[in-house]
């Protein structure tokens, strides 16, 4: 009887748990009449995919936002929720001049919790999920075109999808556009290097030497292996060399404190970031946007950290890149998460872009 009641008890607050996620309402009476924040399951390519939906007035433009490598843009939408109390003037500004609309891929973050068939897990299914759910948000809200916003490896969704369908969007912009992550961890090794030496740092150097760069002539597992080395020695040097935030961390905090998952959530999410790399590392090697999407014809945005490795690849991209409008942002004192680094600085580039 009393083990009954244990596992009755546990089940019970997983219950409770799994069904708590929830994002804040406005509390001000002409956001709430006006906006929308809205938390729900939307099928795009035939799979339920969890979406986020927030703003302070449905008559704004719409913002389409494609997170990057596995880690769901969703966990942070907390941090920014617009508050009439709030005078900082960053704080919520994002909401009350788009309707942002966050949603986790299939394979990552929430809508891991309902696994993806492994053949979908490729870069042409993830554009067209993104696609349909742009389809969607346009009939839903009345919108002739919005605008796209690609981070990291979400740039490469977003950008295979600006050239395919240019009559969806009034611009494409990327945070941290990706290029050929080959040729970016190689820029990292050559960093990490460099630093390490300065110091005498052997075990850096050491592991420095031993790494073959990443390749889609590799393995997934040599990849994974040499990349997550790849990225701890750069984590380390880029906080170090530049005072720039530790983003993992940044990021379990975020996701801890986020309304919009639950534990269990959490946990999904955390694991999902294994699965999707293991699933879609090979392809990703494998691309080098200046030869899948040499051209676009609608104004482009790069928005780059001053000390993001991904700036060197990103700007031979953008120098040949055929636009009808390209603008080079680069914003100093900041790395990879631009907005999280110089949040100010970013928010009023969108300020521009809706000028």
């Amino acid at each position: 009887m009393k083990t009954f009641m244990k596992v009755s008890a546990l089940g019970c607050l997983f219950l409770i748990l799994a069904c708590g996620a929830s994002t804040a309402p406005y509390e001000n009476s002409e956001w709430k009449n006006k906006g929308i924040a809205s938390i729900e399951t939307i099928h795009l390519g035939n799979h339920p995919h969890s979406v986020l939906i927030r703003g302070t007035n449905k008559d704004n433009p719409l913002l389409i936002v494609i997170h990057g490598y596995a880690v769901p843009m969703m966990p942070f939408a907390h941090l920014d929720y617009a508050d009439p109390s709030l005078e900082d003037g960053v704080t919520g500004e994002m909401e009350k001049h788009f309707i942002i609309v966050n949603y986790d891929q299939r394979g990552a973050g929430k809508t891991a919790r309902n696994k993806a068939p492994d053949e979908t897990m490729n870069i042409d299914q993830l554009v067209r999920d993104a696609e349909e759910l742009t389809e969607i948000m346009r009939k839903r809200f009345n919108k002739d075109r919005v605008y796209i916003l690609g981070i990291s490896f979400g740039s490469i969704i977003g950008m295979k999808l600006a050239e395919k369908r240019p009559e969806l969007f009034h611009a494409y912009i990327s945070e941290g556009q990706a290029v050929n992550l080959p040729e970016t961890y190689r820029d990292a090794i050559d960093f990490i290097t460099e630093q390490a030496a300065l110091e005498n740092n052997m075990d850096a150097l050491m592991d420095m030497t031993n790494t073959l760069p990443p390749s889609p002539e590799n393995s997934t597992e040599i990849n994974i292996t040499n990349t997550n080395l790849i990225l701890k020695w750069l984590e380390h040097y880029y906080s170090r060399t530049f005072s720039l935030q530790d983003l993992e961390p940044f990021f379990i905090k975020a996701l801890w404190k986020a309304p919009e998952y639950t534990l269990p959530d959490m946990m999904v999410t955390l694991q999902s970031i294994e699965t999707f790399t293991e699933l879609t590392m090979q392809e990703t090697m494998g691309i080098d946007m200046r030869k899948e999407v040499p051209g676009i014809d609608i104004p482009v945005y790069f928005i780059m950290g001053e000390y993001d490795v991904m700036k060197f690849a990103g700007r031979d991209y953008f120098n040949r890149l055929n636009a009808k409008e390209k603008h080079w942002l680069e914003i100093k004192k900041a790395g990879h998460a631009a907005s999280a680094d110089q949040p100010e600085e970013v928010l009023n580039i969108y300020k521009e872009i809706l000028k």
